[in-house]
């Protein structure tokens, strides 16, 4: 009967650990858009480096993410 213990005790454990795993690795729900509005004004009225500086303020990126955002803003705006 001891015999059976240490394995019955480590196959419950194996479980347990993927049961706490699969509810720990739940899918993320995605991140809402974030309101461009402000920035998309700004290249309307041909401001595109005050543009890069409000996306920059807005969502906290660094200069090089912002400009490639408004960039892209400013292409699909283009292409409409």
């Amino acid at each position: 009967m001891d015999s059976l213990l240490g394995p019955a005790v480590f196959a419950a454990l194996f479980v347990l650990f993927l049961l706490v795993r699969s509810r720990s690795e739940a899918p993320a729900l995605p991140a809402p858009e974030p309101d461009t509005s402000s920035v998309q004004e700004l290249l309307l009225a041909g401001r595109k480096i005050d543009a890069i500086k409000r996306y920059r303020q807005e969502h906290g990126v660094g200069l090089k993410e912002a400009k490639q955002a408004v960039e892209a803003m400013a292409h699909q705006a283009r292409s409409a």
